[in-house]
């Protein structure tokens, strides 16, 4: 069964899709369609808080309220594209395991304390051409971690002393983009903002749950799941589905995980861009909370900043969303640890989105070249490969 295929229909809103990119491999499938899905099922997350974080803007008496973290980042001109890197983290410190729903934020069998980045989102806003991209890194994914000689899972560069900062040189210095802001939210964060909308409605056309996260969904047909279900669901890494009287395990881990989490959180934004748009108070005033209490932001985001982007995101809705899903491959580590490794090849023209390049192109230190020249010349080819090397490329030996 395909990833996206464990994902519930989002009722009763609306149905958008929104075109993707090719899908990462998953191990094997069941056969049995368990779950009617969108195809738009990466990075929802990213929307529903940059929308929230605008709201927080409108009630501006509450803007100086939200926690802020001081991160180099990149400087945007004028108009062009921003890329945003939007965090999902697990602040354990905060939760007592004694808390009935701890599971659902630390797992069946982990320990509290400490923190890590359990949600990886790069956005993309491009105000000329009125589209917003989004993709999801893996948690999983293997990569050299910034400032280290080591490779770890991404997601290890947030547990680092200087956290958001890893995270993002990281980030930057693996794909080779910018990011420009960067917006953290924690998992109590994500339980307010759905209780905030009421919770949301999801089609389940057969029963579900994962022990370890805490998830049960006894029967099947619409349910509105309330924030505490829904943060259970977004973090399932071991979902099993009946299939008939008996239990059978969801194959796809992390990537399924993904997509399940992100495509709830479109749904989560159709209901709460209904509920801004229709000037639902106790909604807005909801997720101003949210926000203000559970919502880390650069300090180079100011509030006009967060209202332009609240706009954007209402008025233009989901079928303005282009979602991406990073192309990897299952890899196991010297160390016989199962992560993803990221497919360059078939990644290029992903990646090349949030670099504001042709899909076809390859960044300049991706280039190798070679200067010819006559021997008569020696001097001017010195000349034209420092040149081509001050613009990035690799010049071999000439």
């Amino acid at each position: 069964m395909p990833v996206d295929d464990f994902v519930p229909r989002p009722m009763p809103e609306p149905e958008r899709r929104a075109a993707a990119s090719p899908r990462p491999q998953a191990p094997n499938r069941p056969s049995k369609n368990v779950y009617r899905a969108r195809r738009a099922v990466v990075g929802g997350i990213a929307v529903v808080v940059l929308l929230v974080v605008g709201v927080v803007a409108y009630g501006a008496w509450r803007w100086s309220s939200v926690a802020r973290t001081e991160v180099d980042l990149a400087e945007p001109l004028d108009g062009s594209a921003e890329n945003w890197l939007v965090v999902g983290s697990d602040s354990r410190d905060s939760i007592a395991a004694g808390d009935p729903d701890a599971s659902a934020f630390i797992g069946g069998n982990e320990a509290t304390g400490g923190r890590r980045s359990d949600t990886l989102v790069l956005v993309r806003i491009d105000p000329g051409s009125e589209q917003v991209h989004l993709m999801s890194l893996p948690r999983d994914l293997w990569v050299p971690i910034a400032r280290t000689d080591e490779r770890e899972r991404i997601n290890t560069a947030y547990s680092y002393e200087d956290g958001p900062q890893r995270l993002i040189d990281t980030i930057e210095e693996d794909f080779d983009l910018d990011i420009h802001h960067y917006v953290e939210v924690d998992f109590a964060g994500f339980e307010a903002i759905v209780d905030a909308v009421d919770g949301v409605p999801m089609d389940f056309e057969v029963p579900v749950r994962d022990a370890n996260s805490g998830l049960v969904v006894d029967q099947a047909g619409c349910r509105t799941l309330t924030g505490d279900e829904a943060l259970a669901f977004a973090r399932s890494r071991h979902l099993e589905y009946r299939d008939g009287s008996t239990w059978q395990e969801e194959p796809s881990g992390d990537l399924g995980r993904i997509a399940r989490q992100q495509q709830f959180m479109l749904a989560v934004f159709d209901r709460a861009a209904s509920r801004v748009r229709g000037a639902d108070l106790g909604a807005a005033n909801g997720l101003i909370g949210a926000v203000v209490d559970h919502v880390t932001l650069d300090t180079q985001l100011d509030m006009g900043r967060a209202v332009q982007v609240a706009r954007r995101f209402a008025d233009l809705g989901t079928g303005a969303i282009t979602t991406h899903a990073l192309p990897v491959v299952p890899y196991t580590t010297p160390g016989g640890a199962s992560v993803l490794r990221l497919d360059h090849d078939q990644a290029q023209p992903v990646i090349n989105i949030f670099r504001g390049l042709p899909a076809d192109d390859l960044p300049a230190h991706q280039v190798m070249l070679r200067v010819l020249y006559d021997p008569t010349e020696q001097a001017t080819a010195a000349t034209v490969s420092d040149a081509l090397e001050g613009k990035g490329f690799v010049v071999t030996e000439t």
